[in-house]
């Protein structure tokens, strides 16, 4: 057996000794069996015990396979004439290319060729010279199963993807889930022309709902005094009635003009904070939690959900405006009596209470179901979802800190450099 395993074996990097047992396993003797049970004893680092185990049962099933010679495996045949030629790759393309490679046949010991089949050929297509590295080759063939010649065209022949595609996810009804930017798109346009009609339909709303007990108001004002010089009652009464005309004057001009300006810039800023949102949530779903999933998709499972959420909870919202505000705006510009108007806030709050538990109620369910279609959207279930939600959270309040504290100094520095070149100093 070779002595580089020897030494490889007693290095006190674990790396090392990792390579050794990947070596051993490519060897495939009853010595390097001997040597992995001898390295097993010795050893006290857990995962390398156990990737010796890995490898010992390894050789064991090849052996059985019929796959190997008693004094070990040939890793490769003679030389062959019509070997490729060898292309120049970096240095640091080779070594990931090997690096590569070591995973692919960590993947076979573990029983995942496909996974070891697919790592072996991003090696392949990397650095097509391994086909020139006996070891490199001999882990090649055991990864495909298949001869030398066989292995390089399989493992240097881009994947077909033609019958070999991974199957498409498909919802509950069986239809394909795939999502693509242009529909992704399209649900953010919808998600934000519906939060600027809500805005609009609300400010009109409340227009309608103001506009007619001002009018009423006005109509009930005591005429404003013959001179110039009156009581300040009804100099108070004068005034009241010029703001109340304004007012009714604004809120039927300009009013319905502004509200469509609001509503717009309104559902442009939506879109941006909802995308923002979910930026952090694709970052933490994919970088920190593993998930397999892309941004469109988690788009459009999102934002199709919180514009149903905000029609559903907007109307409901336009309802209660509509039961109170409008009792209480004519109980006040009406003038009745303290107690009428006591009783009439009694209710009001009364009501308020019991939407407030709704609210909540509903606040619970709208988070599990938000969790539950992140979790669709990445394949790993509602808890990882909510898991996505949290860390995206921390990682916007601390990116919202570091952009508060930069804009503080900045804003501080400009006040001394202002105080520093006044003439009068500080």
């Amino acid at each position: 057996m070779d002595e580089i395993i020897y030494d490889l074996i007693e290095s006190p990097d674990p790396k090392d000794r990792k390579r050794a047992i990947k070596l051993l396993a490519q060897d495939g003797s009853q010595d390097a069996i001997k040597v992995l049970a001898q390295l097993y004893k010795q050893e006290t680092d857990p995962d390398i015990k156990e990737l010796a185990v890995k490898a010992g049962q390894y050789i064991k099933k090849q052996q059985l396979a019929g796959n190997w010679e008693g004094g070990g495996r040939q890793l490769t045949p003679d030389p062959d004439p019509k070997a490729a030629p060898k292309v120049e790759v970096s240095p640091a393309r080779e070594k990931e290319a090997k690096s590569l490679m070591d995973q692919a046949l960590d993947y076979l010991m573990n029983d995942n060729r496909v996974k070891a089949v697919a790592t072996a050929r991003k090696a392949f297509m990397m650095n097509p010279n391994l086909q020139h590295d006996d070891y490199y080759m001999g882990v090649a063939n055991e990864v495909t199963g298949r001869d030398k010649e066989e292995t390089i065209a399989m493992l240097t022949t881009p994947e077909p993807k033609s019958g070999k595609e991974k199957p498409k996810r498909k919802n509950s009804e069986g239809a394909t889930d795939d999502a693509t930017w242009g529909e992704a798109l399209t649900d953010l346009a919808i998600y934000g022309l519906v939060n600027a009609a809500i805005v609009i339909v609300g400010m009109l709303l409340l227009i309608q709902l103001v506009a007619p007990p001002l009018r009423e108001a006005i109509a009930t004002l005591p005429p404003p005094p013959p001179s110039e010089f009156g009581s300040f009652e009804e100099m108070q009464a004068q005034n009241q009635q010029e703001m109340l005309m304004a007012l009714s004057g604004f809120l039927a001009g300009a009013g319905i003009v502004l509200s469509i300006i609001y509503g717009v810039i309104y559902g442009i800023f939506a879109i941006v904070a909802l995308l923002i949102q979910l930026f952090f949530i694709h970052i933490a779903a994919t970088m920190v939690l593993s998930g397999e999933g892309t941004f469109p998709r988690l788009i459009r499972k999102i934002t199709n959900f919180v514009t149903v959420v905000s029609v559903i909870s907007s109307v409901l919202g336009f309802i209660f405006i509509y039961v109170t505000f409008n009792s209480m705006l004519s109980t006040t510009l009406t003038a009745t009596s303290d107690a009428a108007a006591m009783d009439m806030m009694s209710n009001i709050t009364g009501i308020s209470g019991i939407l407030g538990l709704i609210s909540f109620i509903g606040g619970i369910v709208v988070f599990s179901m938000y969790c539950n279609r992140i979790g669709e959207a990445y394949d790993f279930g509602a808890g990882k979802g909510c898991l996505s939600l949290i860390i995206s959270s921390i990682m916007l309040s601390a990116l919202s800190c570091v952009v508060q504290l930069a804009c503080s100094s900045i804003l501080q520095q400009a006040i001394v450099n202002a105080m520093m070149s006044s003439p009068s100093g500080f």
